[in-house]
């Protein structure tokens, strides 16, 4: 973009913001970074609509199915991450579906306003809709059932 046209910029970082889509496509080429990064190889499905976005293949050889998960919601007062862990079908009648160990290996979550991934494993979202991820501990101390990012910090 010219610098000549500052007014365009709101514009088209609201644009940017605004789309589901790009959202989700923001963090796949975060999560192939990363993985470029770590020296790992990258899949990617040819066709749109499969359970996971990518197959990343460990140093052993292993390929890992890998749903990527975009979150842009700031974290409340608490410093919580609502990370939903669901796909829609349908029209008016939409269907919420979870994801089930026997789609996918692991879950990777973009966290957008702290620009970090977090690598997910199946025990953590295993039949779940939603997880919390804290980006601070609780400030009435508690920690059982909480979830720190730092944790699982990819």
């Amino acid at each position: 973009m010219s610098d000549d046209a500052p007014w365009l910029r709101p514009y088209l970082a609201c644009m940017i913001r605004s789309n589901t889509n790009r959202k989700g496509e923001i963090a796949v080429q975060r999560v192939i970074l990363r993985a470029l990064e770590l020296g790992l190889n990258v899949c990617r499905p040819c066709i749109e609509g499969t359970r996971y976005d990518l197959a990343i293949e460990r140093t052993t050889g292993r390929l890992e199915r890998v749903q990527v998960k975009y979150c842009d919601h700031q974290p409340g007062r608490d410093g919580t991450y609502q990370l939903s862990l669901t796909r829609h079908c349908g029209g008016r009648a939409r269907r919420v579906y979870g994801y089930g160990r026997a789609e996918i290996d692991a879950v990777v979550g973009y966290l957008a306003s702290h620009d970090c991934l977090v690598w997910l494993p199946a025990a953590l979202w295993d039949g779940r809709t939603r997880i919390a991820l804290r980006t601070r501990p609780a400030r009435n101390g508690q920690r059982r059932g909480t979830h720190m990012a730092t944790d699982y910090r990819w």
